[in-house]
């Protein structure tokens, strides 16, 4: 076959040189077809008479190109371009050649090869983050795909590029095969391309990471270690969730012992009966009137409702083991009680009642740092920390403090929020948020009497949240799982409202008999259910007082405002949501029955609201030195507002609500633990603690700082 030009016999040589073996047409210069190998002395079919000339192939090895026309190096340079060897490429090789090759022998040794350019990066000391691969649970995700799609992607997927953490970029997918991979991001310097080790898909092929782990626009190669086994990455998991509880317990209980060991003995809301039904549970009675230990219930009597009068007047004497009690808290589910009647079994008398506190207090701190480690996982940033801080506000450290269903009823509430959240707006899913989940249903409907309705109202919160996840759920899981959770469902709904049942009578009476007010009228006292629910201690009369409550508005509602406004449309709707059923519910209870409802019943729901609106503010378009900042001051200032309402609590039953400021020597009351100066020392100490705790959670959620210890930790909500 002749060769027409130069041209013509370069796409030969290329086309030689991609190809081990190619099938190459050769004619001699009478125009006969040759079947010849290269071998000498191999013999050549003559053609066959009548048949038209056609061009035959042969399998040859790409030693040279073929060419009967050229003189065989009898005039030079013809002979010399024509006969170059395989493997060398021309001097004159076009820059669209030299890219043919390059593709080609991509596609040869099936990798996706790509340029690694050096990208330029607005801020320098931002690139900090590198790809990194860590363990990751093989139930619910083997590979992370190395994805390509265009830049600007909107809707639902726009909050793939996230403000305030290094943007995701995304490139057009290139030729070839997908190759899957995964990355985490670390702190750790980027290491040279030359480093990086091989995907854990194929010996010779290397992963395109494209997630957001990088802080510059131009992907990097991941390092890919193998799959960790189940039993490895459970073990890593359970490490560093463990690490993260113990931050968070160790954070929040010494504040809670604190307000355990200073607060005047009986002096919360029913803790009396509360305290003399545990006891008599201990006893092995469950019906009033209670077997109690000699509980002194009427030493609170001077000083109950007189906010001027301080607590010297209190006389803890114990009486005779085994008086008799009658007290209202029958009707209550027994699921708290029997919890607090185990220090009943051991130890009696004030120190028995003091112990009760701690073990309580403990108890539930220990299912609230359980529902911080949900939100407390690298890289998903400051603001759902900051808004389970905000959950905590000084009245539920003082329920959680004393003998109180109300402080569960809290921690139960931030379970069931946290877990919901994390299962359904989170790459989360584990044992621990499905427990965290069940702990924090069933705790909430079994705690208190009207713990089914708060349940249900946060249920219709969390609907934009978890129903378009539940419904997915329910097509990938069979018939016997959804029957056994909704079995398991209408069981805890039944068991709740046999306990509620009478609660729900009495309302209905009162109700009919007219017993309630107008709209606007319970709608006057919003302002005073939000002051209980932010801090108003004892029996109703120790208020934390003006200041710190503005501050707490202040703090609350500007994480409320991020919230709404955050791009992430599900969760700023369950945001509104919250904060609408925070407005309207003390509305509707004094239209059926008033006055009743008290702030401290209202914590569920300002759970809630501020967990819900942490995570939602995530999606916001501030940035991440912003989100930073804003987030330090937040918690600073709900750090003071904590001060204020435990040294404002100790003043008020030391000298009185409206009495001096000195009250550090020489009051008329101190604690049975301590004197007053000491007592404020403590709330200083146990602050500062928690302040350093989640200063130290901070920096691990933060994106751009610490070291992730989890799969997936870069992804953000979803």
């Amino acid at each position: 076959m002749p060769v027409g030009n130069e041209d013509e016999r370069r796409e030969h040589r290329v086309h030689a040189q991609v190809q081990p073996r190619h099938q190459v047409p050769v004619e001699d210069h009478e125009g006969e077809a040759h079947h010849g190998d290269t071998e000498d002395g191999r013999e050549q079919r003559p053609r066959e008479p009548g048949s038209d000339p056609e061009a035959r192939f042969a399998l040859v090895q790409p030693v040279e190109v073929v060419d009967d026309q050229l003189d065989r190096r009898r005039d030079g340079e013809a002979d010399e371009v024509a006969g170059q060897r395989v493997g060398v490429p021309l001097e004159a090789e076009s820059e669209a050649d030299e890219a043919d090759d390059d593709h080609e022998q991509v596609e040869r040794d099936r990798i996706e090869d790509r340029e690694e350019s050096e990208a330029v990066c607005p801020h320098e000391a931002e690139r900090t983050l590198c790809p990194r691969n860590r363990a990751f649970d093989r139930r619910w995700e083997r590979h992370r795909v190395a994805l390509f799609a265009p830049r600007d992607l909107g809707g639902r997927w726009s909050h793939l590029a996230h403000r305030g953490r290094p943007s995701v970029t995304l490139r057009p997918r290139p030729a070839g095969p997908l190759v899957l991979g995964r990355a985490e991001p670390t702190s750790q310097p980027c290491p040279a391309s030359s480093q990086l080790p091989l995907s854990i898909v194929s010996p010779s092929a290397e992963a395109l990471d494209v997630t957001a782990a990088d802080a510059c626009d131009e992907p990097r190669r991941p390092d890919v270690e193998p799959i960790a086994t189940d039993m490895a990455m459970e073990t890593a998991m359970d490490t560093t969730m463990r690490r993260r509880w113990l931050v968070l317990f160790l954070a929040l209980f010494p504040l809670a012992a604190v307000w355990a060991v200073t607060n005047p003995m009986l002096a919360s809301p029913d803790e009396t009966v509360h305290i003399a039904r545990a006891q008599s549970i201990a006893a092995g009675d469950f019906t009033s009137p209670f077997t109690t230990d000699g509980l002194p219930i009427d030493s609170i009597e001077c000083f109950r409702f007189l906010p001027e009068v301080s607590a010297a007047c209190q006389d803890l004497s114990w009486g005779a083991d085994g008086t008799e009690r009658v007290a209202s808290t029958d009707g209550y589910p027994p699921l708290y009680h029997s919890l607090a009647a185990i220090p009943a079994l051991f130890v009696s008398g004030l120190t028995g009642a003091y112990l009760m506190r701690l073990w309580m207090a403990a108890i539930v701190m220990a299912l609230v740092a359980w529902a911080g480690v949900l939100v407390t996982r690298p890289g998903l940033g400051p603001w759902p920390l900051t808004g389970f801080a905000l959950a905590m506000t000084p009245m539920a450290l003082f329920s959680i403090s004393t003998v109180n269903p109300s402080g569960l009823a809290v921690a139960s509430a931030m379970l069931f929020v946290t877990g919901v959240v994390s299962l359904c707006a989170l790459p989360h899913r584990g044992r621990e948020v499905t427990g965290a989940l069940v702990a924090g249903a069933v705790g909430l409907a079994l705690t208190r009497r009207d713990g089914l309705l708060w349940l249900a109202i946060l249920a219709v919160v969390l609907a934009p949240v978890a129903w378009t996840p539940v419904l997915a759920s329910a097509r990938r899981i069979s018939r016997r799982a959804i029957a056994i959770t909704a079995s398991s469902a209408v069981l805890l709904a039944v068991v709740a409202a046999i306990w509620a049942r009478p609660t729900v009578s009495r309302f209905f009476r009162n109700w009919q008999d007219g017993e309630g007010t107008s709209w606007w009228e319970a709608a006057r006292y919003i302002r005073t259910y939000l002051l209980q629910a932010v801090g108003v201690f004892g029996w109703l009369d120790s208020p934390i007082g003006e200041e710190a409550f503005l501050i707490a508005m202040i703090l609350a509602g500007f994480v409320a405002l991020l919230g709404l406004v955050a791009t992430h449309r599900r969760l700023a709707l369950s945001t509104g949501l919250a904060i609408v059923a925070l407005l309207v519910t003390p509305v509707a209870f004094g239209m059926v029955r008033f006055p009743y409802l008290q702030g401290r019943y209202l914590l569920p729901i300002w759970v809630g609201a501020t967990v819900i609106a942490g995570a939602s503010a995530s999606f916001g378009d501030t940035g991440a030195g912003f989100n930073r900042r804003a987030a330090r001051l937040v918690l600073g200032g709900w750090a003071v507002v904590h001060l204020v309402g435990g040294i404002q609590n100790l003043r008020r039953y030391a000298v009185g609500r409206s009495g001096s400021w000195n009250f550090l020597t020489g009051a008329d009351w101190h604690p049975d633990t301590m004197p007053n100066s000491v007592a404020v020392i403590a709330y200083v100490v146990a602050v500062a603690i928690a302040v350093g705790g989640f200063t130290v959670l901070l920096r691990g959620v933060d994106p751009s700082n610490g070291e992730s210890t989890e799969p997936n930790a870069d992804r953000r909500f979803r």
